[in-house]
């Protein structure tokens, strides 16, 4: 049985699961471009139309390697600045 298989019996249908879009710019998305963030700073990760709770692992060349809340190792990647943004201890705030 995958993986994905045990998460929809144990949760429904309720399961997200991360896929990119062929031919998209993975590193397209509504945050600022021009945004710095260090690692182990809480963000918010655009992913396929939606803001994901993570953490930015590390940062090089402009591109920030981030751990998503709540799912496997596997989907950790890096990304640019605009899929990012800044959470506030009261949730996130948009940027």
């Amino acid at each position: 049985m995958s993986v994905l298989a045990i998460a929809m019996a144990y949760f429904g249908a309720a399961v997200f699961v991360p896929t990119p879009h062929p031919g998209a710019d993975p590193d397209a998305g509504p945050g600022k471009s021009d945004a710095t963030y260090a690692a182990g700073q809480a963000v918010e990760i655009w992913q396929n139309g939606r803001w994901l709770p993570g953490r930015i692992q590390a940062v090089g060349n402009a591109k920030y390697f981030v751990f998503y809340d709540g799912f496997s190792v596997s989907w950790n990647e890096w990304v640019g600045p605009a899929r990012l943004r800044r959470v506030t201890a009261a949730g996130s705030t948009p940027q």
